[in-house]
């Protein structure tokens, strides 16, 4: 069974290199730009994982602005998570975090959501790490 990725990423151009190796594994991919798509996205449809990047902007005109928020990704791993939200893809869902993001505070807030401090892959990507994250993972949800 293939898996089936959300990838939630503002500049998805950037990461050529890293979605070829996700769709080499037969993963379904499926791409947003930010907050607001992700969040429909995650009520209409089931997803095995989400890679997410954190400085995102919240809806289509910040975007074309030029304009994203720090908090933005924050805010939607908080709504990823949260039991009480709706939707078909469950507040449990792996996430792969993929972000420059900063601050120590910031890290620590998004580890404790995180199943694991290994899926949180700093930018610039370590291509090398990063392989062997979706390696990793696609033996995990393949179980």
């Amino acid at each position: 069974m293939a898996v089936n990725a959300l990838w939630v990423e503002d500049e998805p151009s950037s990461l050529r290199y890293e979605r070829s190796r996700v769709v080499q594994l037969g993963w379904n991919l499926t791409l947003c730009t930010n907050v607001a798509q992700a969040s429909k996205l995650l009520q209409d449809y089931v997803f095995d994982l989400i890679i997410l990047d954190l400085i995102l902007p919240k809806d289509e005109p910040a975007q074309k602005n030029g304009m994203v928020d720090t908090e933005a990704g924050i805010l939607l791993l908080n709504y990823i998570r949260d039991p009480q939200r709706s939707g078909q893809t469950p507040s449990d869902v792996p996430v792969l975090i993929v972000s420059a993001i900063g601050s120590p505070e910031q890290r620590s807030e998004v580890i404790k959501m995180l199943t694991s401090e290994r899926y949180f892959v700093r930018k610039p990507i370590d291509e090398n790490r990063f392989i062997q994250i979706i390696h990793e993972l696609d033996q995990q949800l393949a179980k």
